[in-house]
């Protein structure tokens, strides 16, 4: 048989059962393939038109998820992050160095078409560099690029890239510090709740009002990783104090309750 993509005119000769690589094609390009029994050349089996979206791409999240890359020489790596509720989208590294040559470009939307929010190596330390997407889609694409020598795969960058993607664009540098941060904010009652992974054990969640009034008290057990959800719905609108103290530390949050 004769297996052809009749976009492209890629084709291959097989004469067994297998599996059979064609490509590689870009996102969002189409193909459609046309199988042709040889000894019986009007037999065509054509497929359905096949199509990889680029947005099977996109990361959509709204936790705060950690991303850890020893990048290599000649690098062009693209990661593009969605938001999955209504607010922005927010990259803030932790770490990482980037020699001069090495260089992260932001783009505010889903791929290198949108606006360029920054490019550079943030004077080739990116330890607490942040940046929030900027548009009704709430996506921001993250692309790392380096030139042929001085990487962190090669050891000539002692220090990988590490970054944390998150939703609301509050409390991401407390997080990163080893403390909390909230989304969405504003909230139409649910408030999710996210701690820096060596936050652990038995907390106090306070929530309390402009005048300093207490109006939830509640004991919570922490989890590294977890996402810990607060149900606000009896609240007024307004804005709130939400406090969360563990053994080691009391940290406060601001939020804003809308309907």
């Amino acid at each position: 048989m004769t297996i052809q993509n009749v976009i492209t005119g890629q084709s291959q000769s097989v004469t067994a059962t297998g599996v059979y690589s064609f490509g590689p094609y870009g996102t969002d390009s189409l193909s459609i393939f046309g199988i042709t029994d040889l000894s019986e050349p009007g037999c065509t089996w054509m497929s359905d038109s096949l199509a990889y979206p680029s947005e099977s791409c996109h990361i959509v999240s709204c936790g705060f998820d950690n991303y850890d890359y020893c990048y290599g020489n000649n690098e062009d790596r693209w990661y593009t992050f969605r938001s999955a509720q209504a607010v922005p989208t927010t990259i803030a590294f932790t770490q990482g160095q980037m020699p001069t040559g090495d260089r992260i470009v932001v783009y505010n939307g889903v791929d290198e078409n949108a606006g360029v929010i920054y490019q550079g190596n943030n004077g080739g330390n990116l330890a607490g560099f942040a940046v929030n997407s900027q548009n009704p889609g709430n996506a921001i694409t993250l692309r790392i690029q380096s030139n042929a020598s001085g990487s962190c795969s090669d050891g000539q960058v002692a220090v990988p890239l590490r970054w944390t993607v998150g939703c609301g664009a509050v409390g991401m540098a407390e997080i990163a510090s080893g403390g909390f941060a909230v989304f969405p904010n504003p909230t139409e009652g649910l408030l999710n709740i996210t701690v820096s992974p060596v936050a652990t054990g038995a907390a106090r969640l306070r929530v309390m009002d402009l005048s300093g009034r207490v109006v939830i008290d509640s004991p919570l057990v922490l989890r590294s990783g977890a996402l810990h959800s607060l149900d606000m719905s009896g609240l007024q609108s307004g804005q709130y104090a939400v406090q969360l103290s563990t053994a080691s530390w009391t940290k406060v949050q601001r939020v804003q309750v809308e309907r």
